[in-house]
C-alpha cells in the first residue's frame, strides 16, 4: 500500500438557467459521495471502512454541510487516512464543494490539516442574499 499523499480539489457549479432548482440539487447532492473510490492506496483487508462524522456548519458567511471520514490501518494502527468533505448550501443554483484527502497520517494530524484547511476557505463570490434584510440562513 502507499501513504503519505495528500490531495485537495475545489468543484464549482453553476449550471444552465433553464436547469430549475430541484434538478439542481439532485445532481449537486450526487458529488457529495463517499470516500471509499477515491482511495486505490489499500486493500479492504488493510483498513477498516470509513467512519464518518457529518454536520452542518457556519463559516465564511455560508453555510456547509461538512464530513470528516477517517479509517485506520490493521496492522499500523497510528496511521489513518482522512477525507473531508464540504458542500456549500443555501446559495440557489450554485454549488461549491470543497474535498480534503490525506493518506499515512495520525489521527491527531488528520484532525489538526483538516482544521486548517477549513480556516483558510474563503469563497470569493458574494453571498446570493448580500444586501438584504432577513438573508436565508
Amino acid at each position: 500500500f502507499d501513504t503519505g499523499a495528500v490531495l485537495y480539489r475545489y468543484d464549482y457549479f453553476m449550471p444552465k438557467k433553464k436547469l430549475n432548482l430541484a434538478r439542481f440539487y439532485n445532481f449537486y447532492q450526487g458529488q457529495f459521495g463517499t470516500p471509499e473510490a477515491d482511495y486505490q492506496n489499500a486493500k479492504q483487508g488493510d483498513v477498516t471502512d470509513f467512519a464518518c462524522n457529518g454536520h452542518f456548519i457556519w463559516h465564511a458567511g455560508y453555510r456547509w454541510k461538512a464530513d470528516f471520514c477517517i479509517r485506520q490501518y490493521k496492522k499500523y494502527p497510528k496511521i489513518f487516512d482522512m477525507h473531508l468533505y464540504m458542500a456549500m448550501v443555501g446559495a440557489g443554483k450554485k454549488g461549491f464543494i470543497v474535498t480534503l484527502m490525506a493518506q499515512g497520517v495520525s489521527k491527531e494530524n488528520a484532525l489538526a490539516l483538516a482544521r486548517r484547511f477549513i480556516a483558510e476557505i474563503r469563497p470569493n463570490a458574494p453571498r446570493p442574499d448580500a444586501g438584504q434584510a432577513g438573508g436565508a440562513p
